[in-house]
């Protein structure tokens, strides 16, 4: 299933990662010629995720514990902002939250959540700055904790 009519791609659904117990999964449902971030679960089904831009959204990742989700929201430029999505269990709802990936060459937060522990408490994933210093691979601690880990040296490797 999709998210509503058929898309403009061959996919209506997507799916990129389960809980661990698997009653939820995330990834990306078309909508017309529009894509979104989804959850599924047993007992609702396939549902949109919140999104704050205009463009597509995709979930790509889901804590174990199926609390925190991960991914991107596309800016109306075209490019991918770095998402957390946090379910608020009061409510049954869902928050997005946009990750400004803490670097002054990247303050539009260009990158996306590829990753998560079992609790959501740390989430990994890509920075696109405009900057080797700010861009690769990084880590968040706590949803607010952001830490850049590098670039791997530059060095010829063996064939």
């Amino acid at each position: 299933g999709g998210l509503g009519q058929f898309g403009c791609d061959s996919s209506l659904s997507s799916a990129y990662d389960i809980s661990s117990d698997g009653s939820r999964c995330v990834g990306l449902g078309w909508s017309g010629c529009s894509a979104g971030a989804f959850l599924w679960t047993q007992a609702d089904g396939i549902s949109a995720l919140p999104q704050l831009g205009p463009n597509s959204s995709r979930a790509d990742t889901i804590s174990g514990d199926g609390t925190v989700i991960g991914g991107w929201d596309e800016a109306s430029n075209g490019s991918r902002r770095a998402a957390i999505w946090i379910e608020n269990p009061i409510f049954g709802s869902w928050s997005e939250v946009l990750v400004l990936l803490g670097t002054p060459g990247n303050a539009s937060g260009y990158g996306e959540v590829n990753g998560s522990n079992g609790d959501g408490s740390i989430l990994v994933g890509s920075a696109d700055g405009s900057t080797e210093a700010t861009s690769g691979a990084f880590v968040i601690r706590d949803t607010d904790e952001f830490e850049l880990l590098g670039l791997l040296p530059t060095q010829q490797f063996p064939v």
